[in-house]
């Protein structure tokens, strides 16, 4: 990373994602809180801790949208944590459950990013789960919403 990309483009800064940045939003919310939490540390261990051009962008279990918030102000104060990082369809709760997420990233003035799609619990079309990428990438225009909003 270092020799190949932050040296060779002269990059000042780079955030990294976790391997598992999607894994939390899984059915079992205990283990997604573990997850997240496990990916930050090893994050922070791993990648900013050899070089501190080299920023996280923060795991939390969106599931649970408490949990989440308590992930946030955990990391707040680590100037190695650059970002809140969610899938664009969790699976249950409606945009109220996501509140305490956006409260806790902004007390902590981090962003909270986004990345569109992701297939969770619900299928996402009315045939059923998608077998290729494609499918997935394209259902999406027209899927049914896993929740409505209130």
């Amino acid at each position: 990373m270092r020799q190949q990309h932050l040296d060779f483009y002269g990059h000042q800064r780079g955030n990294h994602e976790s391997a598992v940045a999607d894994r939390p939003g899984d059915m079992n919310v205990e283990l997604s809180v573990g997850v997240a939490s496990a990916a930050n540390d090893a994050q922070l261990a791993n990648w900013t801790a050899r070089d501190p051009r080299l920023k996280i962008v923060g795991v939390v279990p969106y599931e649970d949208g408490v949990a989440s918030a308590a992930e946030v102000r955990k990391r707040a104060g680590n100037k190695d944590f650059a970002q809140v990082f969610m899938l664009s369809r969790p699976a249950s709760g409606g945009p109220q459950a996501l509140w305490p997420i956006y409260e806790a990233a902004v007390e902590a003035g981090l962003p909270v990013g986004i990345h569109a799609f992701g297939l969770r619990r619900l299928p996402m079309s009315s045939s059923g789960y998608p077998s290729f990428y494609i499918e997935e990438m394209t259902s999406n225009a027209t899927r049914p919403r896993s929740w409505s909003p209130a």
